[in-house]
């Protein structure tokens, strides 16, 4: 689901993966895990990663969505290449990979 950030004439900018929850202020994050990689995660049940943004603010939202979103590719990719498979290194992995594709990750709060 995308959420219409900014609508101008022909120009619409969308944020993919936000949402409020019914009767809700804070911005939540919803992606689903691909098929390939859900066999790494602990619930084999949720095949969505759904969080708490901990915002009411739409704009920040869409960032912080942004941000995990990268994240999650990030780690997703290291688990197709093989890279990594489980355990403690899964932190540092998903951190360098960005740099690869010339992302910086955000490290300022880890």
């Amino acid at each position: 689901m995308s959420v219409v950030l900014l609508e101008a004439g022909a120009l619409i900018v969308l944020a993919k993966y936000i949402f409020k929850k019914k009767n809700s202020k804070v911005w939540y994050f919803r992606r689903r895990i691909p098929e390939d990689v859900l066999g790494h995660y602990p619930s084999k049940q949720a095949k969505d990663l759904v969080f708490s943004l901990q915002t009411t603010d739409e704009g920040k939202a869409a960032g912080l969505a942004h941000k995990k979103a990268t994240e999650q590719d990030a780690l997703w990719h290291s688990f197709r290449t093989g890279e990594v498979a489980e355990g403690p290194d899964l932190v540092n992995v998903a951190l360098a990979t960005p740099s690869k594709f010339g992302l910086k990750p955000d490290q300022s709060k880890t």
